[in-house]
């Protein structure tokens, strides 16, 4: 499995991409990885110390520096989508 991360600026804002190859989340869980212990992957158990935890601290990071985060999972490609702002603090 691949995993790519890339990353761009332009006037407004930080935008950062994560692109993996692996299995991808079927449409219909989509809404839900963002929660707190969601896993999409029922194969997975806790024994294997995959809590689905990740994906919801993401969620809550991103938003408290007024971000956002959206992901889009198709023909076994996933890829999350990272936007901060680009302006910086002066000082």
């Amino acid at each position: 499995k691949k995993i790519i991360i890339s990353a761009a600026e332009n006037e407004t804002a930080v935008i950062v991409n994560v692109f993996n190859t692996g299995d991808h989340i079927p449409e219909e869980e989509m809404p839900n990885i963002w929660q707190s212990f969601y896993r999409a992957d029922k194969a997975h158990s806790r024994e294997e110390g995959r809590f689905g935890i990740g994906l919801s601290i993401v969620k809550s990071i991103v938003e408290m520096h007024a971000g956002s985060v959206i992901a889009d999972s198709a023909d076994g490609k996933t890829t999350f989508t990272v936007t901060l702002s680009g302006e910086s603090e002066e000082a």
